[in-house]
């Protein structure tokens, strides 16, 4: 019997950025989070390739999020 599926997610915290903002959504002054989220393929429950990757900028208060691009991802890293 062979057990495979999709959906595990993995989510990486890549720090926050350097620059205060405030939030369109609460209206806070925050430093936003840089998040990647990894959506793997799996086999007998175990992560094995993965077929999707997400990058965020998102609010630590209110969670609201803003999709990056694999380049705007790279130089806010490298920024840091």
């Amino acid at each position: 019997m062979l057990i495979w599926g999709w959906g595990h997610r993995k989510t990486k915290e890549y720090g926050a950025l350097q620059e205060m903002e405030i939030c369109l959504r609460c209206n806070n002054q925050i430093k936003r989070i840089i998040l990647v989220d990894k959506t793997y393929f799996t086999l007998f429950f175990i992560p094995l390739i993965p077929y999707k990757t997400e990058r965020f900028l998102t609010c630590p208060i209110c969670g609201s999020s803003h999709l990056l691009t694999a380049q705007e991802f790279d130089s806010l890293i490298s920024r840091q």
